[in-house]
């Protein structure tokens, strides 16, 4: 926990004056902008069998933006050895969510270019040219970090969203050719009806021997509940001046262990900040269970793609081996990716360890944990912005145990858990936004 004098410090290390968030004169700081990711929590591609089908098949993605569009582009992921294929793509800013698949509203669809080749060319300024398939390749078969392939930037049309939150709702089409769909899909146990606010559910469905994309159409039917798509995140470029908070991570940081799933600490801030004149977009890209070894490169990876203003980061990875040589290792990847995101404009926040079970049953590791919290609270010193959740989370009777009501597996944060930590991140991304 920061307290509000450490907070004030830290903000003003970082050239922002303690109250109000007010850049210090001649200090660097993060400065707000218009582009905003949406990641789209398909658990990536998870081992896809390509094929058979014998004709395109077709995902429909819903979700709600914060802010109106005026230019966007689609990343799509792979994570396996294999190219897949896409046609087209198409996107709709559409007035209400009606079933996930069909807009309402004026807004017409925009058939999205793949003229870039993945450069990230002018937001607005579409490449020369009508190319509208792709391929999007493998990843080599090394570590399960996926391979993306970006439309170009695209101009898109809206309309106002009718419920007058001032956040309207996009809809995208995406086809692949026979033989080339990634079915990876699991039709949900209970299909959603209504996505919920910042992407917590988005609606994805599918349609198999149709192509929905190439000609939108204004209703087409045949379409079902899907859990994933071969959709990775959606940018967005909008008049309004925003932010883009982004974290990796494993299960702590995915919010997988809460009752609404990606009901996470990270997004339940996000939500609370962003208002209509202050957008605030979550980028989630945590994986539950992954090692250091997937989640930092990952993060590494869309860091550079997102252009975040803000950037969260795991103090300690708790599926990582607990030897002193992986402790060093990931405090010296983690320091890099402070660096990485000061290059690029954004502002790092450092979160200490979790208490995790484990830790009580194995005295070495929870030294070497240790260890490394006391080395991150340091850093403090410097200006580097740290989060220590061991006030919040931690029982002060025992070390490495979770406070009474805040975790139900004593190894992750339950939903109470989330949502103590959700009030002290506010309370300092308010300061820094």
């Amino acid at each position: 926990m920061i307290g509000r004098r450490g907070l004030g410090r830290a903000a003003a290390a970082l050239g922002l004056a303690a109250c109000g968030g007010t850049p210090a004169r001649g200090a660097a700081r993060a400065s707000l902008g218009t582009r905003r990711t949406v990641h789209i929590n398909t658990g990536l591609l998870r081992d896809p069998q390509l094929g058979p089908v014998t004709g395109p098949t077709t995902f429909a993605l819903a979700l709600r933006l914060e802010d109106e569009p005026v230019a966007l582009r689609i990343g799509f992921g792979n994570d396996i050895a294999l190219d897949y294929a896409l046609t087209s793509a198409a996107a709709c800013v559409s007035t209400s969510y009606a079933d996930g698949v069909n807009p309402d509203g004026g807004a017409p669809w925009t058939l999205l270019t793949t003229n870039s080749g993945g450069r990230d060319v002018p937001e607005g300024a579409p490449a020369a040219g009508l190319l509208r398939a792709m391929a999007v390749p493998g990843n080599g078969g090394g570590p399960r970090v996926p391979m993306l392939a970006w439309t170009d930037w695209c101009p898109i049309s809206s309309v106002p969203p009718e419920d007058g939150s001032g956040r309207p709702i996009l809809f995208v089409r995406v086809t692949s050719p026979p033989w080339s769909a990634p079915r990876s899909c699991n039709v949900p146990k209970t299909p959603r009806a209504v996505p919920a606010p910042q992407g917590r559910d988005i609606m994805a469905k599918m349609c198999v021997d149709q192509d929905h994309a190439t000609a939108p159409g204004r209703r087409v039917g045949g379409f079902h509940p899907w859990e994933a798509s071969p959709v990775y995140c959606v940018q967005y470029v909008s008049r309004t001046r925003g932010a883009t908070v982004l974290w990796g991570g494993d299960s702590w940081f995915a919010g997988d262990t809460t009752p609404g799933k990606l009901d996470g600490f990270g997004l339940q801030s996000c939500i609370a900040l962003s208002t209509p004149a202050l957008p605030v977009a979550p980028a989630n890209y945590a994986w539950s269970g992954s090692p250091s070894g997937l989640f930092l490169p990952l993060l590494e990876r869309m860091l550079a793609a997102c252009r975040p203003q803000i950037v969260l980061l795991p103090g300690w990875a708790g599926n990582d081996r607990p030897t002193p040589e992986v402790s060093a290792t990931y405090d010296r990847q983690v320091m890099q990716l402070v660096d990485q995101s000061q290059r690029l404009g954004a502002v790092p926040v450092l979160l200490t360890r979790f208490p995790r079970i484990s830790l009580v049953q194995d005295r070495a590791g929870a030294l070497l944990a240790d260890r490394l919290r006391k080395q991150q609270l340091r850093l403090s010193r410097n200006g580097t912005l740290v989060l220590d959740t061991t006030p919040t989370l931690e029982d002060p009777r025992q070390t490495s145990t979770y406070r009474d009501g805040l975790s139900a597996d004593h190894t992750h944060p339950n939903e109470s858990g989330h949502a103590a930590l959700a009030r002290e991140l506010t309370e300092l991304l308010q300061r820094l936004i």
